[in-house]
Protein backbone atom coordinates (compact mmCIF):
# COMPACT_ATOMS: atom_id res chain seq x y z
CA UNK A 1 0.00 0.00 0.00
CA UNK A 2 1.08 3.62 -0.51
CA UNK A 3 1.29 6.32 2.17
CA UNK A 4 -2.49 6.75 2.00
CA UNK A 5 -3.12 3.05 2.59
CA UNK A 6 -4.26 2.34 -0.97
CA UNK A 7 -2.83 -0.58 -2.92
CA UNK A 8 -1.18 0.93 -6.02
CA UNK A 9 -2.88 -1.54 -8.35
CA UNK A 10 -6.39 -1.29 -6.91
CA UNK A 11 -7.61 1.68 -9.01
CA UNK A 12 -6.46 -0.01 -12.22
CA UNK A 13 -8.21 -3.26 -11.32
CA UNK A 14 -11.40 -1.31 -10.58
CA UNK A 15 -11.09 0.62 -13.84
CA UNK A 16 -10.68 -2.52 -15.92
CA UNK A 17 -13.53 -4.31 -14.20
CA UNK A 18 -15.94 -1.39 -14.51
CA UNK A 19 -15.06 -0.77 -18.16
CA UNK A 20 -15.54 -4.38 -19.14
CA UNK A 21 -18.72 -4.60 -17.13
CA UNK A 22 -20.08 -1.52 -18.87
CA UNK A 23 -19.23 -3.04 -22.25
CA UNK A 24 -21.31 -6.07 -21.32
CA UNK A 25 -24.39 -4.01 -20.57
CA UNK A 26 -23.77 -2.96 -16.98
CA UNK A 27 -25.66 0.00 -15.51
CA UNK A 28 -24.68 3.51 -16.66
CA UNK A 29 -23.07 4.44 -13.33
CA UNK A 30 -20.39 1.79 -13.92
CA UNK A 31 -19.27 3.67 -17.02
CA UNK A 32 -19.24 7.01 -15.21
CA UNK A 33 -17.28 5.50 -12.32
CA UNK A 34 -14.75 4.09 -14.79
CA UNK A 35 -14.37 7.52 -16.39
CA UNK A 36 -13.66 9.08 -13.00
CA UNK A 37 -10.98 6.50 -12.19
CA UNK A 38 -9.43 6.95 -15.63
CA UNK A 39 -9.27 10.73 -15.26
CA UNK A 40 -7.56 10.37 -11.89
CA UNK A 41 -4.99 7.87 -13.16
CA UNK A 42 -4.21 10.01 -16.20
CA UNK A 43 -3.77 13.09 -14.01
CA UNK A 44 -1.39 11.17 -11.74
CA UNK A 45 0.62 9.96 -14.71
CA UNK A 46 0.93 13.43 -16.19
CA UNK A 47 1.89 14.77 -12.79
CA UNK A 48 4.95 12.55 -12.65
CA UNK A 49 3.66 9.86 -10.30
CA UNK A 50 5.46 6.48 -10.39
CA UNK A 51 5.15 4.24 -13.43
CA UNK A 52 1.49 3.19 -13.78
CA UNK A 53 0.33 -0.37 -13.28
CA UNK A 54 -0.52 -2.85 -16.00
CA UNK A 55 -4.20 -2.92 -14.99
CA UNK A 56 -4.65 0.80 -15.67
CA UNK A 57 -3.28 0.56 -19.21
CA UNK A 58 -5.63 -2.30 -20.03
CA UNK A 59 -8.47 -0.46 -18.32
CA UNK A 60 -8.00 2.66 -20.44
CA UNK A 61 -8.21 0.63 -23.64
CA UNK A 62 -11.26 -1.26 -22.35
CA UNK A 63 -12.93 2.03 -21.42
CA UNK A 64 -12.31 3.37 -24.92
CA UNK A 65 -14.11 0.34 -26.30
CA UNK A 66 -17.05 0.95 -23.98
CA UNK A 67 -17.14 4.70 -24.66
CA UNK A 68 -14.79 5.77 -27.50
CA UNK A 69 -12.34 8.51 -26.59
CA UNK A 70 -8.97 8.67 -28.39
CA UNK A 71 -7.46 10.51 -25.42
CA UNK A 72 -7.75 7.29 -23.41
CA UNK A 73 -5.70 5.46 -26.03
CA UNK A 74 -3.07 8.18 -26.12
CA UNK A 75 -2.76 8.03 -22.33
CA UNK A 76 -2.43 4.23 -22.45
CA UNK A 77 0.41 4.56 -24.95
CA UNK A 78 2.18 7.16 -22.84
CA UNK A 79 1.99 4.86 -19.81
CA UNK A 80 3.23 1.91 -21.86
CA UNK A 81 6.18 4.02 -23.02
CA UNK A 82 7.16 4.38 -19.36
CA UNK A 83 7.29 0.57 -19.16
CA UNK A 84 9.38 0.31 -22.30
CA UNK A 85 11.88 2.85 -20.99
CA UNK A 86 12.75 0.28 -18.31
CA UNK A 87 12.80 -2.81 -20.50
CA UNK A 88 16.10 -4.66 -20.74
CA UNK A 89 17.75 -5.14 -24.13
CA UNK A 90 20.90 -7.02 -25.01
CA UNK A 91 23.14 -3.98 -25.41
CA UNK A 92 26.17 -4.18 -23.13
CA UNK A 93 25.10 -7.35 -21.37
CA UNK A 94 27.26 -10.39 -20.76
CA UNK A 95 26.15 -13.79 -22.04
CA UNK A 96 24.81 -14.74 -18.60
CA UNK A 97 22.96 -11.44 -18.17
CA UNK A 98 21.13 -11.90 -21.47
CA UNK A 99 18.67 -14.22 -19.76
CA UNK A 100 17.10 -10.99 -18.48
CA UNK A 101 16.46 -9.51 -21.94
CA UNK A 102 12.79 -8.61 -22.27
CA UNK A 103 12.37 -8.20 -18.52
CA UNK A 104 11.99 -4.89 -16.72
CA UNK A 105 14.18 -2.97 -14.31
CA UNK A 106 12.61 -1.39 -11.23
CA UNK A 107 14.39 0.23 -8.28
CA UNK A 108 15.65 -2.09 -5.54
CA UNK A 109 14.51 -5.33 -7.15
CA UNK A 110 15.66 -7.92 -9.67
CA UNK A 111 13.89 -8.23 -13.02
CA UNK A 112 11.12 -10.74 -12.37
CA UNK A 113 9.32 -12.99 -14.83
CA UNK A 114 6.02 -12.21 -13.11
CA UNK A 115 6.53 -8.49 -13.74
CA UNK A 116 7.37 -9.18 -17.38
CA UNK A 117 4.19 -11.25 -17.76
CA UNK A 118 1.89 -8.62 -16.29
CA UNK A 119 3.49 -5.77 -18.22
CA UNK A 120 3.32 -7.92 -21.34
CA UNK A 121 -0.47 -7.94 -20.97
CA UNK A 122 -0.43 -4.14 -20.81
CA UNK A 123 1.82 -3.91 -23.88
CA UNK A 124 -0.71 -6.04 -25.73
CA UNK A 125 -3.33 -3.44 -24.89
CA UNK A 126 -0.91 -0.71 -26.02
CA UNK A 127 -0.48 -2.42 -29.39
CA UNK A 128 -4.27 -2.38 -29.75
CA UNK A 129 -4.31 1.32 -28.84
CA UNK A 130 -1.62 2.18 -31.38
CA UNK A 131 -3.41 0.33 -34.15
CA UNK A 132 -6.77 1.92 -33.35
CA UNK A 133 -5.15 5.36 -33.45
CA UNK A 134 -3.57 4.51 -36.80
CA UNK A 135 -0.07 5.28 -35.53
CA UNK A 136 3.23 3.45 -35.52
CA UNK A 137 3.07 0.76 -32.86
CA UNK A 138 6.38 -0.86 -33.83
CA UNK A 139 8.05 -0.03 -30.50
CA UNK A 140 5.18 -1.47 -28.50
CA UNK A 141 5.01 -4.57 -30.70
CA UNK A 142 8.74 -5.15 -30.26
CA UNK A 143 8.46 -4.69 -26.50
CA UNK A 144 5.53 -7.09 -26.35
CA UNK A 145 7.43 -9.74 -28.32
CA UNK A 146 10.52 -9.35 -26.12
CA UNK A 147 8.50 -9.61 -22.90
CA UNK A 148 6.66 -12.68 -24.19
CA UNK A 149 9.94 -14.35 -25.12
CA UNK A 150 11.28 -13.65 -21.64
CA UNK A 151 8.15 -15.13 -20.08
CA UNK A 152 8.26 -18.21 -22.30
CA UNK A 153 11.86 -18.82 -21.29
CA UNK A 154 10.73 -18.77 -17.65
CA UNK A 155 8.27 -21.63 -18.05
CA UNK A 156 9.14 -25.05 -16.69
CA UNK A 157 9.85 -27.45 -19.55
CA UNK A 158 10.49 -31.18 -19.92
CA UNK A 159 14.09 -30.89 -18.68
CA UNK A 160 13.29 -28.76 -15.64
CA UNK A 161 12.06 -29.63 -12.21
CA UNK A 162 14.20 -32.74 -11.74
CA UNK A 163 14.65 -31.73 -8.10
CA UNK A 164 10.94 -32.05 -7.19
CA UNK A 165 9.01 -35.31 -6.60
CA UNK A 166 6.64 -34.90 -9.58
CA UNK A 167 8.36 -32.75 -12.22
CA UNK A 168 5.72 -33.40 -14.87
CA UNK A 169 3.23 -31.43 -12.81
CA UNK A 170 5.45 -28.36 -13.16
CA UNK A 171 5.52 -28.42 -16.94
CA UNK A 172 4.20 -25.15 -18.38
CA UNK A 173 4.14 -23.37 -15.02
CA UNK A 174 5.91 -20.02 -14.75
CA UNK A 175 8.70 -19.25 -12.32
CA UNK A 176 8.28 -15.93 -10.56
CA UNK A 177 11.81 -15.03 -11.63
CA UNK A 178 15.08 -16.41 -12.91
CA UNK A 179 16.29 -16.72 -9.33
CA UNK A 180 12.88 -17.41 -7.80
CA UNK A 181 11.52 -20.91 -8.39
CA UNK A 182 8.18 -20.23 -6.71
CA UNK A 183 5.04 -20.87 -8.77
CA UNK A 184 1.81 -18.96 -8.13
CA UNK A 185 -1.56 -19.26 -9.79
CA UNK A 186 -1.65 -15.55 -10.62
CA UNK A 187 1.74 -15.88 -12.29
CA UNK A 188 0.47 -18.66 -14.54
CA UNK A 189 -2.58 -16.57 -15.41
CA UNK A 190 -0.43 -13.56 -16.33
CA UNK A 191 1.86 -15.79 -18.40
CA UNK A 192 -1.03 -17.30 -20.33
CA UNK A 193 -2.55 -13.92 -21.08
CA UNK A 194 0.85 -12.49 -22.02
CA UNK A 195 1.49 -15.20 -24.58
CA UNK A 196 -2.05 -14.87 -25.92
CA UNK A 197 -1.56 -11.12 -26.32
CA UNK A 198 1.66 -11.71 -28.25
CA UNK A 199 -0.04 -14.22 -30.56
CA UNK A 200 -2.97 -11.87 -31.14
CA UNK A 201 -0.60 -9.01 -31.99
CA UNK A 202 1.19 -11.21 -34.50
CA UNK A 203 -1.68 -13.23 -35.99
CA UNK A 204 -4.84 -11.36 -35.05
CA UNK A 205 -7.49 -12.47 -32.57
CA UNK A 206 -8.85 -16.02 -32.90
CA UNK A 207 -12.26 -16.50 -34.53
CA UNK A 208 -15.11 -15.89 -32.13
CA UNK A 209 -15.93 -19.01 -30.15
CA UNK A 210 -12.39 -20.43 -30.17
Amino acid sequence: ADAEGEHPWFPGIVLLGLARGASLGGPPHWLEAARRVARKRIEEHRGGRPVPDHWTIQGLVALHRASPDPELLRAALSMADAFLDGQIDAAGLSEAQRDYVGGFIVPEDLPRTLRAASRCEALGAAVTAARELGGDGARHEAGLAAAAAHVQAGLFGPNDGWYVPEPDRLRGAMRLGLVDEHVRIDGNKHAARCLLRALEARDGPPPRGE
